[in-house]
């Protein structure tokens, strides 16, 4: 599969790994045509923000991970420290 297509399912999918994974398979720059370059920046657009949503709810998540663990740590029916 070439870097087109796996910018695509990457797109389609909503999928930040596979984005990732589709710039690591770049070919080195200087051999892409005016075209293919135009097309990798609107491809990197879309990957971009798709990393940053990623990025975003992993950030959500690690925040209700602390305070789940904050709550396990000071909440006298939790069993004290349980780290």
């Amino acid at each position: 599969m070439n870097w087109a297509t796996q910018f695509k399912v990457a797109i389609a999918s909503r999928d930040a790994e596979k984005a990732l994974q589709a710039f690591e398979a770049l070919p080195p720059l200087e051999q892409l045509s005016k075209e293919e370059a135009q097309e990798l920046y609107d491809y990197l657009e879309q990957s971009v923000a798709i990393v940053d949503e990623a990025r975003k709810h992993g950030n959500d998540e690690i925040g209700r991970m602390k305070k789940v663990r904050q709550f396990l740590k000071t909440n006298p029916y939790g069993g004290g420290n349980p780290i």
